[in-house]
């Protein structure tokens, strides 16, 4: 009622007893001393405190029914008893209260939820809602979720407690809402999809939440949660919204990813040079490379440029790929297939030059070229490893500040080492002409990725073609 003093009320009546509220029971209870005997209060779920109203069922009916209406607005009930008691010493748990009334609580979704949950969606993570809501109220939320469709359903946890462990596997695969949910339906289906070979991450801030986020693969907590909760839990949201949830799965694939781009240029970067000593010893050609250069290259390789390739940001498309199984492998066919070709190529264009000396320049710029065109071709070889996949590195360049900064100081480094230290390394001062043709040279490692990635676009195209034809055919 309004002009209440809610604080000068709670004064004149003291508080002797407290049943809190679980999840398992879903009300609670307060005894409380009044001026002349005792007032038992109840509030919690609607069908659990009308079962201990003395309402007759007509009665009863019509409540539920107008309950019915909000909740399927996905509007939260709480409803509400009393019992006057002439002595606490005569207060039993079983005993039949006044109906008070209920209250309607509008929780509208939060911003950017239902973008979240589409992009997990899009992503390959399945969501499920295990809330203690009714079945009415979880459902309209799913439903405003996009949650239920033809692979997703809303059932009540009383239907799932009573499954066998095999039982409940095989019903847990096409749910995705259970309403009334407890600590021991949450822990027995974080456990079921787990033996099902899914990787499990659980959101939770209360108590009751721990279990089931203790044994998952992942355990997310709030930071508004529980003590208890958040010393189990392996994440910690500071922003207790689910689109922070959204932007660790992308922010954890983009890390792996940039482990992927790190390893795949350190490969490169051994294989080629690996195929030129190597070739070098069998053939009884002297090593191209001496030790000061070596170590130059060991500079490229583990230095600033391989270390920049670890500093990509998620592009946009990053929740859309396909998501890591637990069985797949750091290092892909295709990362492999990029290693042996890039430093193939690379090594065929070193020996060329070595034999046939195609840029044209003199015997003692050609050492010089020879060292050149090999710290080109890596750096160049950088920008490839950015994209593993079959997309053009030419697309968001500009992304990656950081690397466009440090290829231009360590190819700076290189100029003033050949043109100015060029004793000390054991190399000569190459004419203009020459540098020119050393950096066109070494452009072409871009594109031939490029025409790999253009030709590799365009067969697999046609194969998706040439699929929705067939399928076209078929339902004809």
């Amino acid at each position: 009622e309004k002009g209440l003093n809610i604080k000068a009320i709670k004064e004149n009546y003291q508080n002797v007893y407290t049943k809190p509220f679980s999840s398992q029971d879903k009300f609670m209870v307060t005894v409380v001393k009044a001026e002349r005997g005792y007032l038992a209060l109840i509030k919690g779920a609607p069908e659990i405190v009308l079962d201990k109203c003395n309402l007759t069922d007509i009665k009863k009916k019509n409540v539920l029914s107008k309950i019915a209406e909000n909740q399927a607005k996905a509007k939260r009930v709480l409803c509400f008893g009393y019992k006057k008691l002439d002595n606490f010493e005569f207060y039993s748990s079983d005993i039949s209260y006044e109906f008070s009334g209920y209250a309607v609580m509008q929780d509208p979704l939060r911003e950017g939820v239902k973008e979240s949950v589409n992009s997990c969606r899009q992503a390959g993570v399945q969501v499920k809602i295990l809330t203690g809501d009714n079945l009415v109220t979880a459902t309209a939320i799913a439903s405003e979720l996009n949650l239920l469709g033809k692979n997703g359903k809303a059932i009540n946890a009383t239907e799932l407690e009573n499954l066998t462990d095999a039982e409940f596997k095989e019903k847990i695969k096409t749910v995705s809402v259970i309403a009334r949910s407890t600590p021991i339906i949450k822990l027995r289906v974080v456990k079921a999809l787990r033996s099902l070979g899914e990787i499990v991450a659980v959101t939770g801030d209360g108590i009751n939440d721990a279990p089931a986020i203790k044994h998952a693969d992942v355990g997310v907590a709030m930071a508004s949660g529980s003590e208890i909760t958040k010393e189990t839990a392996d994440i910690i949201l500071l922003d207790d919204s689910f689109l922070a949830v959204t932007k660790a799965i992308a922010f954890g694939r983009n890390v792996f990813k940039n482990i992927q781009r790190f390893i795949t240029f350190q490969l490169s970067v051994n294989a080629s040079a690996l195929i030129i000593v190597v070739v070098c010893a069998i053939l009884g050609m002297p090593s191209p490379f001496n030790t000061l250069q070596l170590l130059f290259i060991n500079v490229i390789m583990d230095g600033p440029p391989a270390l920049t390739l670890g500093l990509e940001r998620p592009s946009g498309k990053i929740m859309g790929e396909k998501p890591v199984s637990k069985t797949d492998g750091i290092i892909t066919k295709k990362m492999l297939a990029k290693v042996i070709i890039s430093g193939a190529f690379i090594s065929i264009i070193i020996f060329l030059q070595q034999s046939l000396n195609f840029i044209g320049a003199s015997d003692k710029e050609n050492p010089s070229v020879i060292f050149t065109l090999f710290v080109l071709f890596q750096l160049f070889n950088a920008f490839n490893c950015r994209e593993l996949g079959s997309k053009s590195i030419l697309q968001g360049l500009n992304n990656n500040k950081l690397m466009l900064i440090v290829f231009s100081l360590v190819l700076l480094m290189h100029f003033i080492i050949v043109e100015f230290l060029w004793s000390l390394f054991g190399v000569y001062p190459m004419r203009a002409s020459i540098w020119l043709k050393c950096l066109l040279t070494a452009l072409t490692i871009i594109f031939f990725s490029e025409l790999y990635k253009f030709v590799y676009r365009k067969i697999k195209s046609r194969k998706k073609k040439g699929y929705k034809n067939q399928l076209i055919v078929n339902k004809i």
